[in-house]
């Protein structure tokens, strides 16, 4: 999946050439920007629906990195997707 996902990724940055129309690869590498946009919003209000994980080691990795990790690769995604 992550192999699909970054090619998707490349060919609507204009790195590869499509396979399908441009518009399918588009479409999906908005769906990637979604989901990771998404898990990186949704891992500050992880503590609020899963209040176990309170002061464990993933909690503060998913705050520190996880969270802004996926923010920052969903922000990437858009840029790529609304470059072409």
């Amino acid at each position: 999946l992550l192999c699909m996902a970054a090619w998707v990724v490349l060919v609507c940055g204009g790195g590869l050439s499509p396979v399908f129309s441009l518009e399918i690869h588009r479409l999906g590498a908005f769906g990637l920007g979604g989901v990771l946009l998404l898990r990186g919003a949704g891992g500050f209000f992880d503590v609020y629906l899963r209040p176990s994980i309170k002061g464990s080691r993933y909690e503060k990795l998913n705050l520190q990195v996880y969270s802004p990790l996926c923010l920052g690769l969903a922000a990437l995604v858009f840029m790529a997707t609304g470059g072409r």
